[in-house]
């Protein structure tokens, strides 16, 4: 067996560059968007491990011959992302188009055309994808700084690809096929329960802080006699590391799940005294998001500040104090089921690309109020459920984990030989 990247190919195994054995490898096009029309691009965010989000996709401006774009796509294409920190080097595989759409890929995405009498595609994709060559990849390939990183072209071009025969290429490749389709139904099974769960949460939730006709004892107010006082949020300046620095509290760290602002929030500002007053937070406090937000994730969103770290909140939320006689944990709870049944949708404004939530007409919104001991036992139930939730749910996400491992050491075992596929023992392996 010859010596490759740090593991031992099979004796009937050569090596080869990409550029050797690729018809086609460039990156795509500097998209004109436009809403309908065109050809469908193909970016980073739409390009996925598991199949193309075509959600994700928008359209190029054109009404040419799409064969003569740069970054065409054809069916056993292997697409390459290669700029940026968060998604640099994952690899999908091009089918077909969605509707007979032509497709480009976006300049950030590298296309790889297996010349089919040298490379399998589907053996060239695994090949991509797997461990071995994305370690190659970050330590032979990348180029940039911290901020701005990318893929060299020049020495894409160059990185070495093992090839088996090419009847033992499709094999392997069938294999794959077979077993990564096998892990991706589980983990799509998993991923379903999670989401099944969440939405049981999330109907409990409603139902019980919105429940469809007056319970014994519920009695009939408006939110904002719930609160003290509101206040919005500050940014305040750049830290200085004097007495006026103070953790600020964004969006960015709601946990939506927990329905609780992060502890631990990283963010420091300064704000002067007189500016903080009454704006530095105390457990318990509501902070609702009035601006922000987008399609998947609409303004509007409430959690409890649970804190004992002097704090403060950013300008897109506001911080509110409930009164004294209702539970504030509950108080939050019920702002959570607003927001899951869609109560805070007709109180959004969009004039610019930001949403705007209408918080006087949003507190006004009337609602039914349980008694203060009531409150109590109706949060403590609801926090109960959702931790049980929360822990049903880290179980499943550690086993989606240990299936993703397990689908790239099959890809990288078969890629490198390290197992035989006909029979899927190891090969030349040591323990």
């Amino acid at each position: 067996m010859s010596s490759f990247l740090g593991v031992s190919l099979p004796e009937s195994w050569s090596v080869a560059r990409l550029k050797y054995v690729t018809a086609y490898l460039n990156r795509g096009l500097t998209p004109n968007y436009v809403d309908q029309g065109g050809v469908r691009v193909v970016s980073q965010a739409a390009n996925q491990s598991r199949g193309l989000d075509w959600d994700r996709t928008r359209y190029h401006d054109f009404s040419g011959d799409p064969t003569r774009l740069r970054g065409h796509l054809q069916p056993g294409d292997v697409l390459i992302n290669s700029t940026g920190t968060g998604t640099l080097g994952r690899v999908g595989f091009f089918t077909e188009s969605l509707g007979g759409i032509p497709c480009v890929a976006d300049s950030h995405v590298t296309v790889a055309r297996a010349k089919r009498d040298d490379l399998d595609p589907r053996f060239c994709y695994y090949w991509l994808s797997s461990r071995t060559f994305y370690h190659y990849m970050y330590e032979a390939l990348v180029v940039g700084s911290t901020n701005q990183i990318e893929l060299n072209r020049e020495r894409l071009a160059y990185a070495p690809v093992p090839l088996p025969p090419l009847e033992e290429q499709r094999r392997i490749a069938d294999f794959l096929d077979a077993e990564t389709s096998r892990i991706d139904r589980l983990v799509s099974y998993r991923e379903a329960q999670v989401e099944l769960l969440r939405k049981k949460f999330d109907s409990l939730l409603i139902h019980t802080v919105l429940p469809r006709c007056g319970q014994q004892g519920w009695r009939a107010t408006r939110l904002k006699y719930l609160f003290d006082f509101v206040n919005g949020g500050v940014w305040g300046e750049e830290p200085v590391g004097d007495g006026s620095d103070v953790r600020c509290v964004r969006v960015a760290d709601f946990d939506r799940e927990g329905l609780r602002s992060d502890p631990e929030a990283p963010t420091e500002r300064n704000v002067s005294v007189a500016l903080a007053g009454r704006r530095i937070l105390c457990p318990g406090d509501v902070l609702l998001e009035k601006s922000g937000g987008g399609e998947k994730n609409p303004v509007g969103f409430a959690v409890t500040f649970d804190s004992h770290r002097k704090s403060i909140c950013s300008n897109f939320v506001a911080m509110m104090r409930p009164v004294r006689g209702v539970n504030p944990r509950y108080v939050a709870l019920l702002m959570a089921g607003f927001y899951k049944a869609g109560m805070n949708t007709p109180f959004i404004k969009q004039t610019t690309g930001i949403q705007n939530l209408d918080v006087g007409a949003y507190l006004a919104q009337r609602v039914l109020l349980p008694e203060n001991n009531e409150q109590a036992e109706l949060a403590g139930f609801l926090d109960a459920s959702l931790e049980r939730f929360r822990s049903i749910r880290s179980r499943m996400g550690h086993q989606i984990e240990l299936l993703s491992e397990r689908r790239q050491a099959l890809i990288t075992a078969a890629v490198t030989g390290q197992i035989d596929v006909t029979t899927a023992s190891g090969r030349g392996i040591e323990e």
